[in-house]
């Protein structure tokens, strides 16, 4: 047997998404198709947003560790010219 709204006995439900007023994150109702009285509501969770924002983050952190590897290859270039002109013999020492 399906469940039957307490306000008009219809028994057809929908999912409504609204942002409360004052409030700051949206809400889905739940609610009687008929004569739309709420029965529950759920928090929003809007996939897309979240994952265009994580989208965004990856994409930032790539470009910082992309940034910094080329700062530390540049480094180690220095460092093995700096060790392969030690390694030389110096001619004026001879």
């Amino acid at each position: 047997m399906p469940s039957k709204c307490g306000f008009c006995n219809e028994s057809s439900w929908e999912m409504h998404l609204e942002s409360p007023t004052g409030g700051t994150q949206q809400l889905v109702f739940v609610r009687c198709s008929a004569c739309r009285a709420p029965v529950g509501v759920l928090p929003y969770h809007n996939s897309h947003a979240k994952l265009e924002q994580m989208d965004r983050d990856a994409q930032e952190a790539y470009r910082l560790t992309h940034g910094a590897l080329a700062s530390m290859e540049e480094s180690v270039r220095g460092v093995i010219l700096y060790l392969q002109r030690q390694a030389q013999p110096n001619d004026w020492n001879s």
